[in-house]
């Protein structure tokens, strides 16, 4: 699995926390600090969780 289906397409997730450490598929981790987007390897479940806490929020991208 190469592809977050959370993050494919136009959807982005910017951090609303002070930071967040996100699991990325393949492994490893990642610090993203306030006002930062998730990486696009960012696993899904972490995004679920994130979501479920309010500590990312769904940007659309208009470009």
């Amino acid at each position: 699995m190469a592809i977050n289906t959370y993050l494919h397409g136009q959807a982005k997730y910017r951090v609303l926390a002070p930071c967040v450490v996100v699991d990325l598929v393949g492994g490893g981790q990642k610090y993203v600090y306030r006002n930062g987007y998730l990486p696009a390897s960012t696993r899904p479940t972490v995004v679920e969780h994130l979501l479920e806490q309010r500590s990312i929020e769904t940007v659309e991208d208009n470009a």
